[in-house]
């Protein structure tokens, strides 16, 4: 039994279905979604629910976060409230869960993810991939130093997550959690990703991020026999199809789900935007030359 953890709003609900779906193409293994949720509406879940059941054979639980706990931290267009729940996922869950794997929905999973989830966690309370950083080390190092976080910690990136529920649990309560987010809301930078290394340093595994992680934007040697996670954590596939010519076609495996699940109208928008997109940049090449 493979758990998952997600939390998305409209926005993302057609995103995570793409996750959800690539997922159950890879394993075997019987799954369930346990959904944190505040901004859903009824209708919005029974889609959801009907979609998993129809088309993935995942088995959904919905847990509704009524309560304010974030509503004082940074909240953006980029960063949802939903992006929070995740840190005080193990206060909520139910007991009886011992790991769960928290995926963005901004990732399509390409192979067997069994060997991942069900690792030996060897006493520590996430396992994650490094951040590939935007090309960005010294963002990184400032962010460090402007939360606290040790020099020595490797930065993770929090889209893929494997939680150890049951250290969790005792590593902070739920009061000590809320009091270190509250400490550092005006000191974020991305928000939810930025808590979570600080809490968990120490506290971290660190697995292979060409596998398990692999981040489009910042990482090479793509193998699309071995890697199992495909993240797309800046250019994202549904605002462009298959834009960066020359290159490693990442996008392709977002839209060939998508295809796959059968969201036609989906596909047209992002064709349409892709051809947009290429009468544009040869547009704005002229325009550079002009005012040069």
């Amino acid at each position: 039994m493979i758990n998952v953890l997600m939390c998305v709003n409209k926005k993302y609900m057609d995103k995570a279905e793409v996750t959800l779906y690539s997922l159950t193409r890879h394993t075997n293994e019987e799954i369930t979604v346990y959904l944190i949720n505040k901004t859903l509406t009824e209708n919005d879940i029974d889609k959801f629910k009907h979609f998993l059941e129809r088309r993935c054979r995942i088995k959904l639980n919905v847990i509704e976060m009524r309560n304010s706990f974030f509503d004082d931290l940074p909240i953006t267009e980029e960063f949802s409230i939903e992006v929070y729940f995740r840190i005080i996922a193990q206060y909520i869950l139910p007991k009886d869960i011992d790991r769960i794997l928290w995926l963005d929905a901004d990732l399509v999973v390409l192979n067997d993810i069994s060997r991942f989830y069900y690792q030996d966690m060897d006493g520590y309370c996430v396992a994650a991939c490094a951040d590939g950083g935007n090309g960005a080390d010294n963002e990184i190092q400032e962010i460090k130093k402007r939360l606290g976080i040790k020099d020595t910690h490797t930065y993770f990136n929090s889209g893929v997550l494997l939680m150890n529920l049951n250290d969790l649990r005792v590593c902070y309560s739920l009061d000590e959690t809320m009091k270190i987010c509250g400490d550092l809301k005006d000191k974020l930078r991305f928000p939810d990703q930025d808590l979570l290394n600080y809490l968990y340093q120490d506290k971290t595994k660190y697995c292979d991020g060409k596998l398990y992680n692999y981040q489009a934007h910042s990482m090479t040697g793509f193998n699309e026999k071995e890697t199992v996670i495909l993240h797309y954590t800046y250019h994202k596939p549904w605002q462009y199809v298959w834009r960066r010519i020359g290159k490693v076609n990442h996008e392709k495996y977002y839209w060939i789900t998508k295809l796959k699940i059968g969201a036609l109208k989906d596909i047209t928008i992002g064709l349409g935007s892709n051809v947009l997109y290429r009468i544009y940049r040869p547009f704005r090449k002229i325009v550079r030359i002009v005012r040069k």
